[in-house]
C-alpha cells in the first residue's frame, strides 16, 4: 500500500498524536499476565518514542498486512457500510485508538491480513484476546457498541516477483468477520489498568532524557579501558533504576557490575 496525499497526512498525523498514549493495538500487552515484562517492554516502548530513540521493525508479515489491509477494509465496507479510518480518537489523557474503519455512532472495525494458510483458520477459528481487547478499546474511543475483525487471506508475494498468482479459491473462502459486542466489564479492567500503570511511562521518560549521550567511539573505549561491560536499560527492572544511563545507537544501556 501506498500511501499518498491525504492518507499520508492522516496517517502521519495519527502516529504524532498518539505518541505518550497507550494505544488500541498494543493493548493486549498492557493488560498482559505473568511477571509483567511485556507490560514494561511496552511502556519503554512508548518513552523511546517520545525521546525519538524507538527503532521502527518490519517483517515479512508486517509489510503483508500493511499492504493488504486496505482490500481487507474494502471488503467490510462493502457489506456493512462505513469508511476507512486513519484518524486517532482519545478515550481519555491516556489512551487512544486509530481503527481501520468506522460507521459513525455503529462501529469500528479492524483488519488482519495472516500471512499463512495455517494463521489464518486459526485466527477464524477462535479470535485472540489481544485482538478482542483491541476492538473494546476501540469501541470505547468511538462510543459505539459494536466491533468487526476482518481475517483476510492473500497469497504473499516476494518482492520483484513476476509469477505470482493468488490462491485458487474464491474471494468469499478467504475472508471471515468477526462479530463483537462492547464488553462493559473488559473495559472497565483496561481502563483501571491504564490508570494504574500509566505514571510508568513518565518514569521511563525521565530515565531517558536524564541520559548521556555517546557516540560509537566513546562508547566502545570507555568499555574497553573500564572493562564494564553494559546491558540494554529496557532488559532490567528500570522502574528502580537510580544509575547512569547512556544512549548509543539509539539504544539506551546500562553497566552490568
Amino acid at each position: 500500500m501506498e500511501l499518498t496525499g491525504g492518507l499520508l497526512t492522516k496517517t502521519l498525523n495519527a502516529m504524532e498524536n498518539k505518541k505518550g498514549f497507550f494505544s488500541a493495538s498494543r493493548i493486549g500487552d498492557l493488560m498482559a499476565g505473568g511477571q509483567g515484562k511485556t507490560a514494561l517492554n511496552y511502556i519503554f516502548e512508548i518513552a523511546e518514542n517520545l525521546n525519538g530513540l524507538k527503532k521502527e521493525i518490519s517483517t515479512k508479515p508486517m509489510l503483508h498486512g500493511i499492504v493488504n489491509e486496505v482490500t481487507a477494509i474494502e471488503i467490510l465496507t462493502s457489506i456493512y457500510g462505513g469508511e476507512p479510518n486513519q484518524t486517532f480518537y482519545k478515550v481519555n489523557d491516556k489512551l487512544g485508538a486509530t481503527p481501520d474503519a468506522i460507521l459513525e455512532g455503529k462501529w469500528v472495525a479492524d483488519s488482519k491480513c495472516q500471512y499463512s494458510i495455517f494463521n489464518y483458520f486459526e485466527q477464524c477459528d477462535k479470535l485472540a484476546k489481544k485482538y478482542y481487547l483491541q476492538l473494546q478499546v476501540q469501541m470505547m474511543a468511538l462510543n459505539v457498541d459494536y466491533g468487526y475483525l476482518i481475517n483476510y487471506l492473500t497469497k504473499p508475494e516476494e518482492f520483484g516477483q513476476d509469477d505470482w498468482s493468488e490462491y485458487p479459491f474464491p474471494l468469499e473462502e478467504r475472508f471471515y468477520i468477526h462479530e463483537v459486542p462492547k464488553d462493559e466489564e473488559t473495559c472497565d479492567k483496561i481502563l483501571a489498568t491504564c490508570e494504574e500503570k500509566y505514571p510508568l511511562i513518565g518514569v521511563a521518560d525521565e530515565l531517558l532524557r536524564n541520559a548521556k549521550i555517546m557516540d560509537e567511539d566513546e562508547f566502545f573505549y570507555m568499555q574497553f579501558v573500564s572493562k564494564k561491560r553494559y546491558q540494554k536499560l529496557k532488559d532490567i527492572n528500570w522502574v528502580n533504576w537510580d544509575g547512569e544511563v547512556i544512549i548509543n545507537d539509539k539504544t539506551a544501556w546500562v553497566c552490568k557490575s
